[in-house]
């Protein structure tokens, strides 16, 4: 593990497919409020870690191969919360800065420091495991020199469970160490639920006005469920998910401040697996690859899992690229970057089933400035540099403003198209713009 210095968490979302050969498609527990559940159903895996290592989850499209996207980073510290993990992966201790135990019976309220994977050994670590080998493994990750703190919150004893105070006590738990001068950039949140209470938004939202960036994943609901809500094949059962207009996506990707993260298959639609499917909703921001994705699994093995669950880690992978590129950027500006990029598959505004499109690696490139504009007037501010795209709101501007970035300059003109604003080191957002630079 890395030696960096020292050290939270919450519950579940997601149909996944376990290496040794396991897929997890997610139900809740009779108490939706403490805890969800994972159940398991067998999938047997034959292709070689090197053959899946090629493939990448046939994403060469969606995302650069990983040899051409691991830059060195500085200092990008991602927090994953999950069930378990196991640290000491071969492809993982490496990238791991610190790990945390947050579902200890013996301190219901605690997160615990461990140097290995400590008592949540006794709950579910191959979804974590597997979700931060996407973030940051050496073999399999996106961004593969993050830096890793991971919080266990499994329900000890209950395997595929992970409890909502194990939850609470990771995001205080980040909350102090950000408090103590540890930043963490971004939180990976592949779990979820129908109902939330005001202290974990609370909490949630603490975390975001102190910098971090929150990622989750929207949900794998039922394509169609009989009067009991079991998942039933077309047919056997009212027609549920499928209808694009029925709003799906759970907590805490229903948050206004979290990105919420949907799948995508292999060949770019919407994804689908057995009984199950990716979330839809207006909530929804950004697709990802979420099938069949190969990566680390406990005791040093390899397998495929599938759901929004992998999809999530997916782009909180890219937002460290991102963030490692433009260290200085506010969270606000980091996730307008990742929208902006998205490669649209859906309609030409925000989709239902896609968001703003399918996550990208490389960004759209901005050029910096630092002017003065004069601004006495109603303007549309927009989160990201594409007024056919982004949502906006109008806001009355007066005054002097400073333009610190700019979006398609003409270089005949020397006229740009966007500006981002910024006043007192407020941020503002973008207008559009006629300006000479």
């Amino acid at each position: 593990m890395k030696k960096l210095g020292k050290g939270i968490i919450y519950s579940f979302v997601a149909i996944l497919v376990l290496a040794a050969g396991v897929s997890l498609g997610k139900v809740f527990a009779k108490d939706n409020a403490s805890k969800e559940l994972l159940v398991a159903r067998e999938d047997k895996v034959n292709d070689s870690v090197e053959k899946e290592q090629e493939l990448y989850v046939n994403a060469k499209e969606v995302l650069s191969k990983q040899n051409d996207v691991s830059t060195p980073f500085g200092e990008v510290n991602v927090a994953v919360i999950d069930s378990g993990f196991d640290p000491n992966h071969q492809d993982l201790k490496n990238q791991v800065a610190r790990s945390y135990d947050c579902a200890l019976k013996s301190k219901p309220n605690e997160c615990i420091q461990v140097e290995d994977e400590g008592m949540h050994s006794k709950s579910d670590q191959k979804h974590g495991t597997h979700v931060a080998g996407i973030v940051a493994s050496s073999r399999f990750g996106v961004a593969r020199d993050a830096n890793l703190y991971l919080f266990a919150a499994g329900d000890n004893g209950q395997k595929d469970t992970i409890k909502t105070k194990g939850t609470i006590s990771a995001y205080k738990q980040i909350l102090e160490l950000m408090d103590s001068g540890i930043k963490i950039d971004i939180v990976n949140m592949s779990y979820g639920k129908e109902k939330m209470s005001p202290i974990e938004k609370h909490l949630l939202k603490r975390i975001y006005d102190k910098g971090a960036i929150l990622v989750a994943a929207a949900g794998n609901p039922c394509s169609y469920q009989n009067s009991e809500g079991k998942c039933v094949k077309q047919g056997e059962g009212e027609e549920y998910a499928i209808n694009p207009h029925r709003d799906t996506i759970i907590f805490p990707a229903k948050l206004d401040y979290v990105i919420s993260v949907g799948a995508v298959d292999r060949q770019k639609h919407k994804a689908i697996w057995s009984l199950k499917q990716s979330a839809s909703g207006r909530e929804l921001d950004i697709v990802a690859p979420g099938t069949d994705i190969m990566s680390t699994l406990p005791d040093n093995k390899y397998g495929r899992l599938s759901g929004t669950s992998m999809a999530a880690p997916f782009v909180t992978g890219v937002l460290a690229n991102y963030k490692k590129e433009h260290p200085t950027y506010s969270n606000k500006e980091i996730v307008g970057m990742l929208y902006e990029s998205a490669k649209n598959v859906g309609e030409p505004k925000k989709d239902k089933d896609y968001g703003y499109g399918i996550a990208w690696n490389f960004p759209y490139e901005h050029f910096y400035i630092n002017e003065g504009i004069k601004l006495n007037g109603k303007y549309k501010i927009y989160n990201f540099a594409d007024a056919d795209r982004s949502s906006y709101k109008e806001m009355l501007l007066e005054g002097t403003y400073k333009a610190v970035k700019a979006k398609d300059i003409d270089n005949e003109t020397n006229k740009c198209k966007y500006v981002y604003l910024v006043k007192d080191d407020k941020e503002i957002g973008w207008i559009q713009n006629a300006t000479q630079y």
